[in-house]
């Protein structure tokens, strides 16, 4: 299951992607509240209902678990899945985010700009907000047809979910727990991230015993700039948690134990 970014959608955040996982593995992708045509029945967004609304899906396609592979705001509601509903998971994927979003993420300009906006939300015709928003994206996507495609998903979004959205993010930290996830992990680090620190990705790998850390030598929003290097990291990764996975408990469990150990004579 595909977790999408901030300001996103399923198709836009993985649309290369689904194509080469589709190819190994059965793909699900969906749009979280607010975003696209995610839920917008005018309740206050949480990461906790996205990591839920993720999990109805599954549900209502008959299928008992996955592997879920979160970027960026997708990284926090794929942690917040493993910690609600931990049966459900069999691996992680976290793209370019981060277990403690409090003070290092860099999404400054876009968030100030729908905090602008949101007021008028009500009264300004939409595509006076997306011209609003165009001269704002335009230094951080070049390619002029993956421009183009985000203001195309701009024009679904709730704004005021989507600040809200942005808020969540900003407050969410799970380093106090996150330790204790017992599942295959994979963590694929952007070197170049200038939103989300390179170091507060590869903490988030540290953090989580027994992970497995890639990185890629790109930005954060590689996923729109070079969509087919996002893909193969991506199923790389997916490879390897899902290889994991299939191992048996009992060998899982030595591993964990022993990454535990390590990381304890490390402390000391």
């Amino acid at each position: 299951m595909l977790l999408h970014g901030w300001n996103a959608t399923g198709a836009l955040n993985w649309a290369r992607t689904i194509e080469r996982l589709g190819e190994h593995y059965h793909v699900v992708a969906l749009d979280h509240r607010g975003h696209g045509q995610g839920i917008k029945d005018g309740t206050a967004f949480s990461l906790e209902a996205c990591a839920d609304d993720a999990v109805a899906l599954l549900d209502s396609l008959g299928i008992t678990s996955a592997i879920f592979l979160g970027y960026s705001m997708g990284g926090p509601i794929a942690q917040l899945v493993w910690q609600r509903h931990p049966h459900r998971v069999d691996g992680l994927v976290f793209h370019a985010t981060a277990a403690d979003f409090t003070g290092i993420s860099n999404l400054g300009p876009l968030v100030r700009a729908y905090g602008a906006l949101a007021p008028a939300t009500r009264v300004v015709p939409r595509k006076l907000r997306t011209r609003f928003l165009r001269p704002i994206i335009g230094p951080f996507v070049a390619d002029d047809a993956i421009r183009q495609d985000l203001m195309a998903a701009l024009g679904d979004h709730d704004e005021r979910t989507i600040l809200e959205a942005s808020r969540c993010v900003h407050r969410h930290d799970a380093s106090d727990w996150i330790q204790q996830i017992d599942v295959p992990t994979a963590v694929i680090v952007t070197q170049r991230d200038q939103v989300i620190a390179p170091e507060a990705q590869r903490r988030l790998a540290e953090l989580i015993p027994g992970s497995i850390t890639l990185e890629i030598p790109d930005g954060h929003l590689i996923p729109f700039t070079d969509p087919e290097m996002n893909a193969l990291f991506a199923l790389d990764a997916c490879d390897l948690v899902a290889e994991r996975a299939r191992r048996p408990l009992w060998h899982r469990l030595l591993d964990h134990i022993g990454s535990l150990r390590a990381r304890w004579g490390q402390r000391r």
